[in-house]
């Protein structure tokens, strides 16, 4: 109180602006304000400076009016709730609130009264969050066992978790691994279960999220940033060593370890599909368990705060795609999984990068689609699109093995059986029509003395 002091005799006794009195006294203007305005309220003079001690100085100060005995204090719960909300702050719900109570509180102590509850709040309830704004997902420390029903061995399920930073709204679902691909279609089911995309997406640093996790500039992974990109998220991962950054989903992993894994621990699943559809049912009852120190429900919360604020979902949901580099040889196809998809014959030699997706093999160069294959899932097969092949190729798809046998009879029977070794050892015809189409146009320039010599060595 000896500030209030201090700053009303500077401004009251002498004449000092309210400026120049906040400074010297070390707070802002707008307390040093609000400690003028309740002295001029309270009609303090520079007597009373003088004569008042500390303390009945702030009894005066703070005095409550008379006929405050009936007034409507703030609803602490709605503010804090309302701040979550888009376009909202302080300022604009105290000018609400006094719209409906005319003797109500003045801001400043508005605010002040405000920021005290806020403190009685779990440090995860008291960060803002605004709705529809982020989502934080991330694995639990916890597994859950699933046996084989034949042999009764037991593997380990893993739960993933995501929760909604306004309304702290939960979705999880059990996968067999913490691979990349699980990884990304647990993102696509927790986005269709909330109905809706955030802006922004928070995970932590694992290797399925962020390649490098550098505390100022961090790499997404590509698959990841793809995925991200399709629904239109921002990805923002939690700082390295800095929890409170994902506060959020660090508690709704404690509350889905206790309220559905530790719910579960004495059932045995025997199929990861069995284990979702508990998961599933014991989610509703945790998301519609009360608050402890607020009104409502994880439910009730996301059906008034976030799920409004929650951009349209695609019409067609993600689906998961690896990424690879790879060089086009210069038969101007790549290997991808033992097999040879083409491209076009320029790009011979070209870095170029290809997603893999369950059905579909494309491949790109410099961000524009070039190819796109149908996935074949057989090995050392040989994926030709006709346009892919220079105009002098043409020769390979209209050539069949009777007539190359047919023109090494010409040659002899030493060279007949050169290329039927050779047609046996090659993954495909089409390498085969190469090498024996090559061989034959050198044969056909070299003089017969040295024919007989070429045709017996053993093809290797």
């Amino acid at each position: 109180m000896r500030q209030i002091k201090e700053i009303l005799r500077l401004v009251i006794e002498n004449n000092i602006s309210i400026n120049q009195a906040a400074a010297s006294a070390r707070v802002s203007r707008s307390t040093a304000q609000e400690y003028v305005r309740r002295a001029i309220a309270a009609n303090i003079t520079t007597d009373d400076l003088k004569k008042l001690s500390d303390t009945e100085l702030e009894e005066v100060v703070y005095k409550k009016p008379e006929n405050t005995k009936n007034r409507i204090e703030p609803d602490w719960q709605y503010i804090h709730k309302e701040l979550k909300k888009k376009n909202t702050n302080l300022q604009l719900l105290w000018f609400e609130y006094k719209e409906l109570e005319k003797d109500g509180i003045g801001y400043s102590f508005f605010c002040e009264q405000y920021n005290k509850f806020k403190k009685n709040l779990k440090i995860s309830m008291r960060q803002k969050h605004i709705a529809g704004e982020k989502l934080f997902v991330d694995y639990a420390g916890s597994t859950i066992e699933i046996a084989n029903p034949e042999t009764q061995e037991k593997t380990k399920a893993y739960l993933f978790v995501a929760t909604l930073g306004a309304s702290n709204y939960m979705y999880a679902e059990a996968t067999s691994s913490l691979n990349s691909e699980n990884w990304i279609n647990a993102h696509v089911n927790a986005l269709n279960f909330f109905g809706g995309v955030p802006k922004i997406l928070v995970p932590d640093n694992t290797k399925t999220a962020v390649k490098d996790p550098n505390f100022y500039d961090p790499e997404i992974n590509v698959t990841y940033n793809q995925m991200a990109k399709y629904y239109d998220l921002v990805v923002l991962p939690a700082r390295p060593r800095k929890p409170k950054d994902k506060a959020k989903v660090e508690k709704s992993v404690q509350v889905c370890q206790i309220w559905l894994l530790g719910a579960l621990r004495n059932r045995v699943f025997f199929s990861l599909a069995e284990l979702n559809q508990a998961i599933k049912e014991l989610l509703v009852k945790a998301n519609n368990k009360p608050f402890k120190k607020m009104d409502g429900s994880r439910a009730s919360w996301f059906e008034t705060m976030d799920k409004p604020e929650l951009r349209e979902l695609p019409s067609i949901p993600y689906e998961y795609a690896q990424w690879q580099k790879a060089i086009v040889q210069p038969d101007y196809h790549v290997a991808i999984e033992s097999n040879y998809y083409s491209v076009p014959y320029k790009l011979i030699g070209k870095v170029i990068e290809v997603r893999i997706t369950q059905n579909i093999i494309e491949c790109f160069y410099r961000n524009e689609r070039i190819a796109s294959h149908i996935r074949n899932l057989n090995k050392y097969q040989l994926i030709t699109i006709n346009e892919h092949r220079p105009k002098a190729h043409s020769v390979y798809c209209n050539t069949s093995k009777e007539e190359i046998i047919s023109k090494a009879e010409m040659l002899g029977s030493s060279c007949v059986k050169l290329f039927e070794q050779i047609f046996t050892a090659k993954d495909h015809h089409l390498f085969a029509f190469r090498t024996t189409l090559g061989i034959l146009n050198q044969l056909t320039s070299m003089a017969k003395k040295d024919l007989k010599q070429l045709v017996t060595v053993p093809y290797v």
